[in-house]
């Protein structure tokens, strides 16, 4: 099993992980052959990386393809002055870096504790020429992605600021799960209640995903509370109380 370089010591808690465990299926590993599985799991390593961890700032996690076994993972777009555009949350069982593409020039930051699996990209992109059932599933995902940043395109250049804090909502009661974000995919309990959510982010992180000040975020808040369409039982955690109408409001 390959160990860490000295480099990587800001990710902490290394161990192995063999791919052919339920973590690992539940993701695009669920398509590897035995043989595939094994190749991989002996040039791969797992990690557990505490809340705040740049993923990509290490060298060898950038030339890594990582899946996502638990946690959420924000992509950001920098600008030289410091700002920042939240452009794609991710959580289990997504992979972190496209095989056969350079690292782009993006931030990839654990906002919550969160477990990864390393593969190193050259080992995985020698399984995908041999494996035409990942490759699909690869290509499918890009297509997600590409959707997904159509969708965020619409609601950043013609939605209002109401319309784009309840699109926000609606999308996090669909993925994440009230005080399961920490869990493994595996572990997820499908009786949960689906209008209610644990908030990945701060006010500040929604404000640069939605390109929004941390105030008008913070007013469309307690609008769409004031307005019976959502109530906090604590900052984070949401309950949506009317869901026909937070549609509405969001323009859908």
């Amino acid at each position: 099993m390959k160990q860490p370089d000295p480099e990587d010591a800001a990710v902490a808690g290394t161990s192995s992980l063999c791919p052919t465990c339920v973590e690992w299926r539940c993701g695009v590993g669920s398509l590897l052959t035995p043989d595939e599985a094994r190749q991989i799991a002996a040039v791969s390593v797992r990690r557990q990386v505490p809340a705040g961890t740049e993923l990509m700032a290490t060298p060898n996690l950038r030339d890594s393809c990582i899946a996502l076994l638990r946690g959420v993972v924000k992509v950001s777009r920098l600008l030289t002055d410091g700002r920042q555009q939240i452009v794609s949350l991710k959580s289990a069982p997504d992979l972190l870096g496209a095989p056969f593409a350079p690292p782009g020039e993006v931030s990839v930051r654990a906002v919550t504790e969160a477990d990864i699996y390393c593969v190193p990209r050259h080992a995985f992109e020698a399984v995908v020429r041999q494996n035409r059932g990942l490759e699909h599933r690869l290509h499918l995902r890009a297509l997600e992605d590409l959707s997904e940043a159509e969708a965020l395109l619409l609601t950043l250049g013609r939605k209002t600021a109401r319309e784009r804090l309840a699109t926000f909502l609606l999308d996090m009661a669909g993925r994440f799960r009230p005080a399961e974000i920490g869990k493994r995919c595996d572990t997820l309990d499908p009786a949960y209640d689906h209008d209610t959510l644990d908030l990945p982010l701060t006010r500040a992180e929604i404000g640069d995903f939605l390109g929004l000040t941390f105030e008008t975020v913070s007013r469309q808040f307690a609008a769409l509370r004031r307005d019976g369409l959502i109530d906090f039982s604590d900052a984070r955690r949401v309950s949506v109380k009317d869901r026909k109408r937070l549609r509405s409001a969001a323009g859908t």
